[in-house]
């Protein structure tokens, strides 16, 4: 989930460019590689897939707005990934191991319910 009102532009699910950097939503700061995955808006990568997310479009409590990703991550890649960058997240641990595929069609209606369940009816109007 993106933070809607912080993504410029299209967001598209692509290779790392050689040199581009992510602070991700652990704060720290990492050099991707080439043939790294990343979700990335008009500006750079937002997250590295199937890992974690970037702080730059993460969610507050302040966001309004959001964009909700789903997507199947390639399991040998993502641990690579996750290994090289020495990143161990809860995203990492379910796509290094697979997930069933059809679960992205029910998971975007239970994220959708949730957030119209439990956020909605918390915002002003």
């Amino acid at each position: 989930m993106f933070d809607a009102d912080k993504v410029k532009g299209d967001v598209v699910m692509r290779s790392a460019k050689p040199g581009e950097k992510i602070e991700a939503l652990d704060g720290k700061t990492y050099s991707l590689d080439e043939g790294m995955v990343v979700i990335a808006d008009d500006q750079g990568p937002e997250a590295i897939g199937g890992i974690m997310g970037g702080s730059a479009s993460g969610c507050s409590e302040t966001t309004t707005n959001v964009f909700l990703e789903v997507a199947l991550f390639d399991p040998i890649a993502t641990a690579k990934t996750g290994r090289k960058l020495g990143i161990l997240s809860d995203a990492r641990y379910r796509f290094e191991r697979g997930i069933d595929p059809q679960s992205g069609k029910w998971g975007i209606d239970v994220a959708t319910q949730l957030i119209l369940d439990l956020c909605v009816a918390r915002c002003p109007k």
